[in-house]
């Protein structure tokens, strides 16, 4: 027969194994951040025209007024390589890739791998959107305003978007195998939060020339501070 004494260890001995196990979670949860900004030394003109697979001429209609190739800022993709997500981080929701005034609407989309993107059609004209690219081919048909058509991106790498009817038009799709990626802003500066501690490379794609890639050690806590250039 046990005595007291035993009997009260029994009782507690379950207790601190659940602080035990809460107290590792705790370590796991430790995340740092990763800050900067990224500098062009020399702007590059867009006057590009990447061009599709056909020339339908009968379906291009005149260019709006208010037309901007690649509207706003293009962006720059800063993301960890190296870094595999698991399953329990795959994304629940959709992310929206518009097509307004003959542009995609961003003109870059960085996403985790497993999201489903909506194409949706803002304007008066029909459009066709599909991809050659190896990460992920695909071809959407022709639909009109207010239609959208979906794609799930199931497999890293970047997927050139291009609609078959305006010439114009491109966008590109980052797909990504973590979600420690960041898109940086018009001043040029990101963020990426909540990164594990370790040590990784940190990317920077700008896509009009070779990455560029820098060491980082990520703490357990605090800022890390990492800049790019451009030439």
């Amino acid at each position: 027969m046990l005595d007291k004494g035993q009997m009260t260890l029994d009782l507690i001995r379950p207790i601190f194994g659940i602080l035990f196990a809460f107290s590792l979670c705790g370590q796991t949860l430790l995340a740092g951040e990763i800050k900067g900004k990224v500098r062009i030394l020399r702007s590059v003109p867009d006057n590009s025209v990447i061009v599709s697979r056909a020339l339908i001429r009968r379906f291009v209609s005149k260019r709006p007024d208010n037309y901007q190739r690649n509207a706003g800022k293009p962006g720059i993709v800063i993301y960890l390589a190296g870094l595999k997500t698991n399953e329990k981080a795959l994304p629940e929701k959709s992310l929206l890739l518009d097509q307004k005034n003959e542009t995609f609407v961003p003109h870059v989309l960085p996403v985790l791998v497993g999201t489903k993107v909506r194409f949706l059609n803002s304007d008066d004209v029909y459009h066709n959107v599909f991809s050659f690219s190896p990460a992920k081919t695909f071809d959407l048909g022709r639909y009109k305003k207010g239609k959208t058509r979906s794609v799930t991106f199931d497999r890293p790498g970047i997927v050139k978007v291009y609609c078959d009817i305006h010439t114009q038009m491109n966008a590109f799709i980052l797909v990504l195998e973590n979600p420690y990626f960041a898109l940086t802003g018009d001043d040029g500066s990101f963020e990426i939060h909540d990164i594990p501690a370790g040590t990784y490379v940190l990317k920077a794609w700008h896509g009009r020339g070779p990455e560029k890639a820098q060491a980082v050690v990520v703490e357990e806590s605090g800022v890390q501070r990492i800049n790019f250039e451009f030439p």
